[in-house]
């Protein structure tokens, strides 16, 4: 898989919830992985879910499309 390097923007309290994840994967698995790996990871999942993004108007709509096509999936 070829890998294309980009910037994006996070804010301190999301670089701090992926170094809490990182860390509680690190200590119940020994695995360590990257911030990249986590976000990959995001992405991945996100991308087989049925998300619509028509009409959303933020962020925070964004968001609660995505929990609602989690939930419609395992359901």
């Amino acid at each position: 898989m070829r890998v294309s390097s980009r910037r994006i923007g996070l804010t301190k309290k999301q670089v701090c919830f992926l170094d809490k994840l990182i860390s509680r994967a690190r200590y119940s698995t020994g695995k360590k992985f990257t911030r990249s790996q986590v976000v990959s990871a995001l992405f991945s999942a996100t991308k087989k879910l049925d998300i619509d993004v028509t009409g959303l108007k933020n962020e925070n709509e964004l968001s609660m499309e995505i929990l609602a096509a989690c939930r419609k999936k395992h359901s």
